[in-house]
């Protein structure tokens, strides 16, 4: 009974060793990315201490991970948002200070347009302008769509729809969370349209 007992809290001193150890090495938060500024479309920040990347963010949806500098391109109008990460899977905090959230005035004004609401189905539009071939104009789901009933919290991506201003044929492409349309030529109007699932905010 005694070298059982024994056994017991010797595995339970190892488990809470290994919970120490664990939550030691992997609960560590980066600093906070500092002096995160805008000088003409290009956004630019400060170096974190143990940093491999970055990840760029508009509002709260991410847009692009950069490595090896610290400059970003931007084009669409909205707030824009910097997160550390290192290879350990550790990040920066998610909370941003007024002076880190810098906003771009001069870009193309992306958001969504709200079509329709019904109980369970939302779609969203949105219109792009001078799409050179190639490119792509992309309707994306939003997180929320507010309302005087409590709003909708924003799900997946159902289908969606593509139109034109000229005849050139549309590529069309469903992803989780946005529908993209994309030109095989350069057309003046391209505009998009996606179908989100809706969960009532009740």
């Amino acid at each position: 009974m005694r070298r059982a007992f024994f056994k017991l809290a010797r595995s339970l001193a190892v488990v809470v060793f290994l919970s120490t150890s664990w939550t030691q090495a992997y609960a560590i938060e980066l600093p906070m990315v500092q002096n995160v500024s805008l000088s003409g479309n290009q956004l630019t920040w400060d170096a974190v201490e143990g940093a491999t990347g970055y990840n760029v963010q508009l509002g709260s949806r991410y847009l692009s991970t950069v490595r090896g500098n610290r400059v970003y391109t931007v084009t669409d109008l909205g707030t824009y948002t910097v997160v550390a990460f290192d290879d350990n899977g550790n990040f920066s905090p998610a909370v941003f200070s007024a002076e880190n959230r810098p906003f771009f005035e001069d870009g193309v004004d992306n958001r969504p347009v709200v079509n329709r609401v019904t109980d369970d189905v939302g779609y969203f539009s949105i219109r792009c302008f001078d799409v050179a071939a190639g490119d792509s104009c992309v309707a994306r789901c939003p997180d929320f769509v507010g309302g005087t009933n409590g709003g909708f919290f924003v799900d997946s991506a159902t289908g969606g729809a593509c139109n034109s201003s000229g005849t050139d044929f549309v590529n069309a492409h469903i992803s989780p969370e946005e529908y993209s349309c994309t030109v095989t030529s350069f057309t003046a109007r391209v505009e998009a349209q996606v179908a989100c699932n809706l969960t009532p905010n009740n």
